[in-house]
Formats: C-alpha cells, sequence, structure tokens
C-alpha cells in the first residue's frame, strides 16, 4: 500500500469533512467544510455566514448562522430575527427566533418575540418567561417556565422539579415525570391529532 501511495499521490490527500445546508435565501442544497467560515450560494449568490455568534448587550442586528448564537446573561436580541443551528439563551431576545436544531435556555431568559425549531430546552436551574408563541417540536424542562402560547407538534416532557406555566397549550404528546408540575387553565389545553 505504501508503494502505490508514492506512485499516486492523489490517494495520500487527506478526507475533509463537510456538512449540506440549504440556503437561508433560496433553499439550495450547498455541500460545505466543515471548518469553513462563510460561503456563498451558487444558487442565489448571496454570503452565508458559518460563525458562532455571542451576544453580551444590545444587538439590533438581524443574524443569520449556520453557527451557534449565545446570548448571554446581560444580552439582549433586539433586531428583527435571528437563526442558527443551535441557540443558548441566558439573556433577552426580542427577535423572532429560528433554530434549526435547538434552543437552550440557561439562567433566567425572557423570550419576548416568536420562536420556533425543533427542540427547545429549558435546563435544571433555569427560569425562562415568554410573551408570544414558542412553537417547538419537542420541549424539555428541567426549570421553570411561564409562557403565553405554546404549539408543541411532539412531545412536551417535564422532568423532576421542572415546572410548566402555560396560558395556551397544544401538544403531540405529555410526558410530566413525579415531581414535575404543569399549570394550564383546563380549556387552554389541546391535543393535536
Amino acid at each position: 500500500m505504501q508503494e502505490e501511495i508514492k506512485r499516486n499521490p492523489r490517494r495520500a490527500r487527506k478526507r475533509v469533512d463537510k456538512r449540506v445546508v440549504p440556503c437561508i435565501h433560496c433553499g439550495t442544497e450547498l455541500t460545505i467544510h466543515n471548518s469553513a467560515m462563510s460561503w456563498q450560494c451558487t444558487g442565489c449568490s448571496s454570503y452565508l455566514d458559518l460563525c458562532d455568534q455571542e451576544i453580551n448587550k444590545e444587538s439590533n442586528a438581524e443574524i443569520l448562522t449556520y453557527g451557534t448564537i449565545t446570548v448571554g446573561k446581560r444580552g439582549f436580541l433586539n433586531g428583527p430575527r435571528a437563526e442558527a443551528e443551535t441557540m443558548f439563551i441566558s439573556g433577552r431576545s426580542q427577535s423572532q427566533l429560528t433554530c434549526r436544531n435547538s434552543l437552550i435556555v440557561r439562567d433566567g431568559a425572557n423570550i419576548l418575540g416568536e420562536a420556533k425549531g425543533k427542540l427547545m430546552r429549558v435546563v435544571k436551574g433555569a427560569n425562562l418567561k415568554t410573551e408570544r408563541m414558542i412553537e417547538f417540536q419537542t420541549l424539555e424542562v428541567a426549570g421553570h417556565m411561564v409562557a403565553r402560547q405554546l404549539v408543541i407538534s411532539g412531545l412536551v416532557k417535564i422532568e423532576a422539579g421542572g415546572s410548566l406555566h402555560a396560558d395556551s397549550l397544544i401538544f403531540g404528546s405529555i410526558e410530566v415525570q413525579p415531581g414535575g408540575k404543569l399549570h394550564a387553565p383546563a380549556r387552554s389545553i389541546t391535543l393535536k391529532g
């Protein structure tokens, strides 16, 4: 094998890890190197940000990234919208949030705008207050959450020690573990399906 590599140097090249992502703007599927910081869409020529963003003060910018957005305790997302693979929120957000993967809530967070995505998790010890519609496939609550309107197409899971207070709750299925608490007016709970 070593002799073959010496004669054919192309076989000795390193394998580059790649991922496939749809363009935020036009939907074209792109194959992108994992180490890339930005990319240009071959479908619409739009610039695509692949960097992680950390917000530790007020930000009025629209943030569209294929990286991670982290909003620190003193951070405030106040732009028109924020879209990322994953978001970690300890501070506040008034932006319209879209998480292609997950939104993880830590500490004492306020989400004043709408939020949607695959998984929303309120970690143990976290307190979350929401003001607008929250729409996810799965919701896991290990901390404490107060919500106006929740639309969860799949599972709502309230873990031991966690609590959820919702003015309106639409869900696919629900699991309240021993020690978990659900507070919602009976007339406001709807089984989706």
